[in-house]
């Protein structure tokens, strides 16, 4: 019996990280046909070439906090004064980031003529950037606490995507996409510091150098680690925009976009569960492994079903989304329809175990520095020639990599799941 309230706060929070998912991958599903129709895949292709550009200051900004931050968040959960010493020291760290990140920007767009030509593109989407610094996301799924803050994010940000079929009549509009996102973004950031300072009683304290040192040593090696799976997970829409053209590269993001909302579906409960995986491997490393050995199965299950229907049912969802039959967009979805499976897979070998047994983080490094270094390699043989196609091979090898090297390890440890 004493199980039950903590197994409903996880269905809980599995419920609210689904509508937080909504939000961020479902809901901007839904303005595809629309944008793709009115600005047309040349401009639409340029939107996605500028998100995977400024993506890159995006994991600077965020570091490693998505993870380490979660930890000290769920350790500390009952203690108001330590949740608000790391609540402004990991806000502290962000915000210096971000300026960083700026300057870099502001050169990058005065001196190399590929930004330049659009500047106030790339300047407007990484203005959206300010949300991750002020939507701690971190911290409520630290505290398993996503209800206010999901419904805040739900509310602003679909208002936001509603917006775009008022404003976005003609190719000319394609501004208002980053407008409006960077504009949802900040209010959420805003609500996000009501409720921390009324739910959470948080109040502002003078990030000391202890605290913030001990922030950036515990999320260094998630952020080497994330800095790698961008690597493969961004970089080849950003290779694809260099060595093709607007129209490819916005096929090819219509095909990522179909795919990665089908991965987003484990989004929620790899989040929901990261919490209770940190205190059941304090508590016993049994108990962690039954508890995730139950989640495998259940979520391979699920996840491997989403992966035959999106390989299935490539041809009407394609046509779905984008009012138009579109055999590359189709084939692309294709080669990728088994990402649902194997993200979720990695992520309960990677994450949930690999960062939660003491000294396997180097494994879970080595793994993604492994991954991304394959997948550049891969992408610069096979992107000049192959383009969209090369860029999905290179993607999908490079998954199925990480996803070998987490497992390999964790059974060497004896942690056995399957």
């Amino acid at each position: 019996m004493r199980h039950r309230p903590g197994a409903r706060k996880i269905f809980g929070n599995i419920v609210y990280l689904s509508m937080q998912q909504a939000v961020n991958y479902l809901l901007p599903l839904i303005t595809v046909p629309y944008l793709v129709y009115t600005l047309g895949t040349e401009k639409y292709g340029l939107l996605a070439f500028a998100a995977a550009f400024v993506f890159y200051f995006q994991v600077l900004i965020d570091y490693g906090f998505n993870y380490s931050a979660v930890q000290s968040v769920s350790i500390h959960r009952s203690d108001s004064r330590e949740l608000s010493r790391i609540f402004c020291s990991v806000t502290a760290i962000k915000l210096f980031f971000a300026c960083v990140c700026l300057a870099v920007l502001l050169l990058l767009v005065a001196w190399v003529p590929l930004f330049h030509k659009n500047a106030a593109l790339y300047l407007w989407t990484f203005a959206a950037t300010a949300g991750t610094i002020f939507f701690p996301v971190w911290f409520f799924q630290g505290a398993e606490e996503m209800k206010f803050i999901t419904l805040f994010n739900f509310i602003i940000k679909g208002g936001a995507l509603a917006l775009m079929f008022v404003f976005i009549k003609a190719p000319a509009d394609y501004m208002w996409v980053p407008w409006l996102n960077a504009g949802g973004s900040v209010l959420v950031g805003i609500l996000s510091m009501v409720v921390l300072s009324v739910k959470f009683r948080l109040v502002p304290v003078m990030p000391d150098r202890a605290t913030i040192a001990e922030q950036l040593k515990s999320g260094f090696k998630i952020f080497l680690s994330l800095v790698a799976s961008t690597l493969f997970n961004n970089t080849n829409t950003f290779v694809l925009g260099i060595f093709s053209n607007n129209y490819i590269v916005g096929t090819y993001a219509v095909a990522d976009k179909i795919v990665r909302a089908c991965i987003a579906l484990s989004v929620p409960v790899s989040n929901a569960i990261y919490p209770r995986t940190v205190l059941l491997f304090k508590e016993s490393r049994e108990r962690a492994r039954l508890f995730l050995r139950r989640i495998l199965f259940g979520g391979s299950a699920l996840f491997g079903s989403v992966s035959v229907l999106l390989f299935c049912f490539a041809g009407p969802i394609v046509t779905l989304v984008t009012g138009t039959h579109n055999d590359m967009a189709i084939l692309l979805v294709r080669i990728l329809a088994i990402l649902p499976l194997s993200v979720f897979a990695d992520n309960i070998f990677g994450v949930q175990v690999l960062l939660n047994i003491g000294g396997m983080q180097k494994e879970f490094l080595r793994a993604t520095i492994a991954a991304g270094v394959l997948s550049i390699v891969m992408q610069l043989a096979l992107v000049p020639r192959f383009f969209a196609y090369g860029t999905a091979v290179s993607f999908l090898s490079a998954e199925l990599c990480i996803l070998v090297m987490y497992i390999i390890p964790v059974r060497r440890a004896g942690f056995k799941l399957p």
